[in-house]
């Protein structure tokens, strides 16, 4: 595949940068773009480096716990620096769904950025060849088109962690825009999710005028000019970039007193399901936790019910990203079920400087892969689980 990249050799001067996101072998292939093609505006975050804490790892599972540590360690010594982050404008660029497409001196060329190793696997990959083109804004003078999206948009967890800290880059917008009303282009998927990023959006948008939150339709592809886009602040699972997260936090957490002790449900959706959750509720229930269903509320609801946790006891899912909303200090117990090498959470808890702590149960669908599959917690490794964390 050819690629063009947003400025590589700001991005990937590191080797050891070009070997974590495996742009070794493509690099002079990307090299080609032109930066007449491609002006740099502004730096939003810096490139960053960190190690994750030890773990606190409980299951009944030896053997899987073994694993669970080993493959944690292996993360730590090769997944543990992030590249920065910067706003470009490219003089030309086209979208379909979450690829970013532009033109170079070799032609038609795919932006790296946009479908990097790890975000192929939830991308359609396309050749615009022949393909129909719905055209915004070419001459690109009445407004300033972003483009705000990845590969897992249609994620909520996603949506926080890899594109809502990029909206920092409305400042240096504003300036480009001067006195020009902005567009924030994000990729519609289903109306709650269209919902709560046009929410979260218009949230951190507060202060800002003259801003539109628009809704690019599955399946269409959209042709602009000057059209503005920040690279990723993250490397899912396993690099999140610490500044991006603290920005959110800090702009978003509100300033007023929640719960101190709050417990993540999580509904039956079919997969990955607490099959004793009301055992485990009840459970927490009696030792003062509140009981939160985040798909009952509203995105600043969410914020706010995390802001002020002092402990979070949650099921793996992207509810819990919301951790990122909670305070520096924060003791977050995850549960989980036995057999899922999922490092997200953990390295979230690092970023956010989380104790963090999971517990992990045997599946029940022998059948589907770990992630996947539902599953229980031991009501007393968890209780045991509970007395040491409040007491360690």
């Amino acid at each position: 595949m050819d690629f063009m990249s947003c400025l590589p050799d700001i991005l990937y001067k590191s080797h050891d940068l070009a070997k974590t996101y495996q742009v070794s072998a493509n690099l002079e292939a990307f090299s080609t773009g032109n930066p007449d093609y491609c002006r740099i505006v502004t730096g939003l975050y810096e490139s960053y480096s960190y190690l994750r804490p030890h773990a606190e790892i409980h299951t009944r599972n030896v053997d899987f716990k073994t694993d669970i540590q080993q493959y944690y360690e292996k993360c730590n010594k090769i997944n543990s620096g992030g590249v920065k982050s910067v706003l470009v404008c490219l003089k030309s660029g086209l979208l379909h769904q979450s690829l970013l497409f532009s033109y170079t001196n070799s032609g038609l060329r795919m932006v790296y950025e946009t479908n990097r190793e790890n975000d192929r696997p939830w991308v359609e990959q396309i050749d615009l060849a022949g393909r129909d083109i719905e055209t915004h804004s070419l001459i690109g003078t009445k407004a300033v088109n972003f483009f705000l999206g990845s590969a897992g948009s249609y994620n909520y967890g996603h949506w926080l962690i890899d594109d809502l800290p990029r909206a920092r880059a409305l400042a240096a917008l504003q300036d480009e825009a001067a006195g020009r009303p902005i567009r924030i282009w994000i990729n519609s998927d289903s109306m709650i999710m269209d919902h709560v990023r046009s929410d979260s959006l218009h949230q951190l948008c507060a202060g800002f005028e003259d801003i539109e939150v628009r809704l690019l339709k599955p399946g269409r592809v959209y042709a602009f000019s000057n059209l503005y886009y920040a690279t990723p602040v993250s490397y899912h699972p396993v690099l999140k970039c610490p500044e991006a997260m603290r920005f959110l936090n800090e702009r978003l957490r509100p300033d007023r007193p929640a719960a101190d002790r709050i417990f993540i449900t999580r509904r039956d959706h079919g997969k990955r399901s607490l099959v004793n959750l009301a055992t485990i509720q009840a459970l927490l229930e009696a030792r003062g936790f509140e009981v939160v269903d985040v798909e009952a509320m509203s995105f600043t609801e969410q914020v706010s019910a995390f802001s002020g946790a002092k402990m979070v006891v949650g099921c793996m899912g992207a509810a819990m990203t919301n951790c990122l909303f909670a305070r520096e200090g924060t003791t977050t117990v995850y549960l989980g079920p036995e057999g899922w090498l999922e490092p997200f959470y953990w390295d979230l808890a690092a970023v956010r400087s989380h104790r963090y702590v999971a517990c992990f149960g045997p599946t029940c669908n022998g059948d589907l892969p770990a992630h996947l599959s539902s599953y229980t917690i031991d009501p007393a490794m968890l209780q045991d689980v509970l007395n040491a964390v409040a007491f360690g």
